[in-house]
């Protein structure tokens, strides 16, 4: 998945197996959360997909 935040201009590239699954109004949906410190920082948990093209560039070769 790819996600983008908008107020900080961040996109996250996120496998699958890492989004947590939910529903709404019986449909499946897949959520990414982004948790940033309060000094500003993003957590490592979340840092490891900012800008991570990698992962999606190995899956198209």
């Amino acid at each position: 998945m790819i996600a983008y935040w908008f107020e900080k201009q961040y996109f996250f590239v996120v496998p699958k197996e890492e989004l947590v699954k939910t529903s709404s109004y019986n449909k499946i949906l897949y959520r990414f959360t982004v948790y940033e410190k309060s000094d500003g920082t993003l957590k490592d948990t979340c840092k490891k997909y900012l800008d991570k093209w990698d992962l999606l560039m190995n899956k198209l070769q």
